[in-house]
């Protein structure tokens, strides 16, 4: 009896293993982690397939280095092991600030650095680089449509910044009006 069964299981796990290879989005570029980074539900699995899809792009660019922490960090979010927590979260940290050292006028790296410090717990005291990511990312809202973000993603960007409990009410302004000219240039 347990013959007939093995060639069932077998058959099986092929057919289950090909489908979840063939429905995988495949990672082509910075467009593609950012969809996958923004758009798709996370776990630990899927965080640690996007780390190595990731790692087939060029990971000297710095924008690439940003995303590969950032997924790391998904890695420590979604990790139940406290080793594996504080590992990635190292790793995952130390990529996104040598990211914005190799391009600290780049926006959108600062961007993630500032949702990652905002996103942590402050006790961890890793969240020392707020004002000055704030400050860039103000003061250059004007180019995120420059970088082949999509509609989605700059409103994210809009939304997260008005919404992270970090900007006075002149920043929330100058946000605002940023915004609002970024709407009237893409009508």
């Amino acid at each position: 009896m347990k013959r007939s069964f093995t060639p069932i299981i077998l058959i099986s796990t092929v057919v289950l293993c090909f489908c979840s290879i063939s429905s995988r989005a495949q990672i082509a570029s910075i467009s593609d982690v950012r969809n996958e980074i923004f758009y798709a539900e996370f776990d630990l699995q899927k965080s640690i397939q996007l780390i190595n899809d990731i790692n087939s792009l060029d990971l000297t660019d710095p924008i690439v280095k940003a995303y590969t922490g950032a997924t790391e960090l998904l890695v420590a979010k979604y990790s139940w092991n406290p080793i594996s927590k504080i590992s990635f979260l190292r790793k995952g940290l130390g990529k996104v600030n040598k990211a914005v050292i190799s391009d600290s006028e780049n926006i959108e790296i600062r961007f993630l650095r500032f949702y990652i410090q905002n996103s942590l717990p402050r006790y961890l005291g890793l969240s020392d680089d707020l004002a000055i990511d704030k400050k860039v990312i103000i003061a250059q809202l004007g180019d995120l449509p420059n970088l082949g973000l999509t509609r989605d993603i700059i409103s994210y960007i809009n939304q997260y910044m008005i919404d992270s409990g970090q900007c006075t009410i002149q920043e929330l302004k100058e946000i605002d009006n940023a915004f609002a000219h970024l709407q009237l240039e893409g009508s």
